[in-house]
């Protein structure tokens, strides 16, 4: 591969990888801040009433 190439693909592999990092950290940013007002309001009711189960389709079971 040319030197051309090599540039190209190094350049691809760091943006999937800062794509990657990003999405990770965003998604424990928002699981931190879900605990956060579920321990406020207090286990029991806080997930039940904040976080309800949501239903995917009609008909089917809904997610646990």
């Amino acid at each position: 591969m040319s030197k051309k190439m090599w540039i190209i693909s190094a350049v691809g592999v760091i943006a999937v990888t800062g794509a990657v990092l990003l999405t990770v950290c965003k998604q424990k940013a928002t699981h931190k801040k879900k605990l956060a007002v579920i321990s406020d309001a207090g286990y029991e009711t806080a997930h039940d009433v904040h976080f309800p189960l949501r239903h995917n389709r009609v008909g089917r079971k809904s997610r646990v």
